[in-house]
């Protein structure tokens, strides 16, 4: 069980890491990306930014407590605005 927490604990870490990112680092811009149009036939559903959103729900977290987490775990800073949640 405790192994679980911890690979929990450190993805929120690396996930907190790149939304502190400034919006154009390609990390973060890949995370965010929303596509358009009709998806082709065979390629996956999941853009990245889903398969995150996803696993924050499976833990019962908003993005924006998972910068919240950063904030107070790890950086002892108040998270930005700007960079707290993914536009849709």
């Amino acid at each position: 069980m405790h192994m679980s927490l911890e690979v929990k604990k450190r993805w929120l870490r690396w996930l907190s890491h790149v939304l502190r990112m400034p919006n154009e680092r390609l990390l973060k811009v890949t995370l965010m990306w929303t596509p358009t149009g009709k998806k082709k036939k065979g390629r996956p559903k999941n853009t990245w930014q889903r398969m995150v959103t996803v696993k924050l729900k499976e833990m019962s977290l908003s993005w924006d407590e998972a910068q919240l987490f950063n904030a107070l775990f790890v950086t002892n800073k108040a998270p930005t605005p700007q960079n707290s949640q993914p536009t849709n």
